[in-house]
């Protein structure tokens, strides 16, 4: 098996950079691209009334209180 070499390698940040930024955030979107990442990741759900949403979760209480 032939590996690509390093110079290949590609990295994107799933969800943005989540580990230094707020997750699904443009602050976090914007970070990678400031730092030379490869692309981005993210998860598109649909609302109800068909509006598209940056979210990982497909419920809320998963992301509130």
């Amino acid at each position: 098996m032939i590996l690509s070499k390093p110079n290949h390698i590609k990295i994107y940040g799933h969800r943005g950079a989540r580990g230094d930024l707020p997750e699904n955030t443009l602050e976090s979107f914007k970070y990678l691209f400031d730092n030379n990442f490869s692309g981005l990741e993210v998860d598109i759900l649909f609302s109800k009334d068909s509006v598209p949403v940056i979210t990982h979760d497909f419920f809320l209480r998963q992301r509130s209180d």
